[in-house]
């Protein structure tokens, strides 16, 4: 149900950009009052609509199949359908996709858009090209090294094309995220000025180069540079929605965590079939104690993708929070099994120490140690020693968490940490941590 109404929502206000329809809401299921094509052109009468669309949604695996049909509502005649199939965390492409193939055949007029990153297709040719395959596929998968190997030969094969330009210059920018180089900037750098030469028009390289305002501790100009690419009226709702979670960002550095949550809830009224916007302002919402709302974004993050494994980790930290540890511990167990990650796979050890599985959450700790460490894993760790009793090796696992950039200011709160409140090395460690702001909880 969660799924079949967002993907619905966001085809409604994807066609809602098109001047020559009018498009009215997405009703309620309880404002129908049968599920049958009588009952739903019954309905679209009574709100007034000639036509109303109508969506079949069957999810397999990690696929998603959409059968679209247009209807008569007058004469409950069937004037148009198709279908689109892809992977649950394509939707947005999805609604999109749909709405304009929906706008060509009732006979209205597209106008041109700049669209999501993810969405980015360029000239036919470059559509069907294997390369843009490969790039979409490490794009949504999040593997930084094959989306740069991807993006180095679309360009290569599509030099004048704007879109291998934009997802070139994307691809760099999250390698200079991962590893913020010199050398890597640099590389970030040119290949904006080469993106603006493409398209001296597109907003692509205004957003990096926001970005990058918000990676030199400039938040206050990172906010003003994403409020100017938000005040064009040629972005699609993914991509209006993609730069408000940055500009999101980019509010909570200068603000605090509650300063960002007018951006993201903007965000998913545009996007609402977006699972990656209902993830980050579940953990918004999280860091502002509105611990309900929270959970209610992650059920439908992960409702709408469930393939994703942070999505999981979300909505088990979410049930953490009202100690509701046996969901937790099944959710985190997801998180764990699609990750294979060290943060979330701690995450589970601790739900299963909370539960009483104890010798379990010793097997799977001792597996998540032997994971590739980062800050958050790091500090994970730190709390399940903490709570099994070893001190020692908790504190060192802080001690290499802070080193790794770890900067949560709650730390001292953590009641996982409850045992090493009493330890003079604990203080000190307390010590390297900036001090929260006053609107963060």
């Amino acid at each position: 149900m969660m799924l079949g109404n967002s993907l619905a929502e966001a085809i409604a206000i994807n066609l809602a950009q098109v001047p020559d329809l009018r498009v009215l809401p997405v009703p309620q299921p309880d404002e129908i009052a049968g599920v049958g094509s009588l009952e739903r052109a019954q309905a679209a009468r009574r709100f007034g609509a000639a036509r109303f669309v109508g969506l079949t949604v069957t999810r397999q695996a990690t696929s998603v199949d959409v059968a679209l049909s247009v209807v008569d509502a007058n004469e409950n005649r069937l004037l148009w359908g198709t279908h689109a199939t892809g992977n649950d965390d394509e939707l947005p492409a999805m609604a999109a996709l749909l709405a304009r193939s929906t706008a060509t055949a009732l006979g209205a007029h597209l106008p041109k858009r700049y669209d999501y990153i993810g969405s980015l297709t360029g000239s036919v040719a470059m559509t069907s090209s294997h390369f843009l395959r490969e790039a979409q596929a490490a794009l949504r998968r999040g593997a930084t090294q094959d989306l740069l190997a991807a993006t180095e030969a679309l360009v290569a094969a599509f030099e004048r094309e704007p879109d291998a330009r934009a997802l070139r210059a994307h691809a760099l920018m999250l390698a200079f995220d991962a590893d913020p180089t010199q050398a890597r900037r640099t590389e970030l750098n040119e290949a904006i000025l080469r993106l603006e030469e493409a398209d001296p028009t597109a907003p692509y390289g205004a957003l990096y180069l926001a970005y990058l305002e918000g990676r030199d501790n400039r938040p206050a100009d990172a906010t003003r540079s994403y409020s100017a690419i938000l005040s064009r009226q040629d972005l699609t709702p993914a991509m209006r929605a993609w730069v408000l979670r940055y500009r999101a960002l980019s509010k909570s550095a200068l603000e605090g965590q509650a300063a960002a949550l007018g951006d993201l809830e903007e965000a998913l009224q545009l996007d609402p079939a977006s699972a990656r916007t209902h993830n980050i302002l579940s953990e918004t919402l999280l860091a502002v104690g509105r611990t309900e709302e929270a959970l209610s974004r992650a059920k439908k993050a992960v409702a709408l993708m469930p393939s994703f494994w942070r999505h999981h980790q979300t909505l088990g930290l979410a049930l953490s929070r009202i100690q509701r540890w046996d969901e937790a511990r099944e959710a985190f167990a997801a998180a764990c099994r699609l990750a294979e990650a060290q943060s979330p796979c701690a995450l589970h050890a601790l739900a299963l120490w909370r539960t009483g599985s104890r010798a379990e959450a010793s097997v799977v700790a001792a597996r998540a140690a032997k994971l590739t460490e980062d800050a958050v894993g790091a500090y994970n760790m730190a709390c399940y020693f903490a709570l099994a009793g070893d001190r020692e090796r908790a504190l060192l696992l802080i001690r290499r968490a802070l080193d790794q950039g770890f900067v949560d200011p709650h730390m001292a709160q953590d009641p996982d940490l409850e045992n090493l409140r009493s330890l003079p090395e604990f203080d000190v460690l307390l010590q390297r941590l900036p001090v929260s702001k006053p609107d963060s909880r």
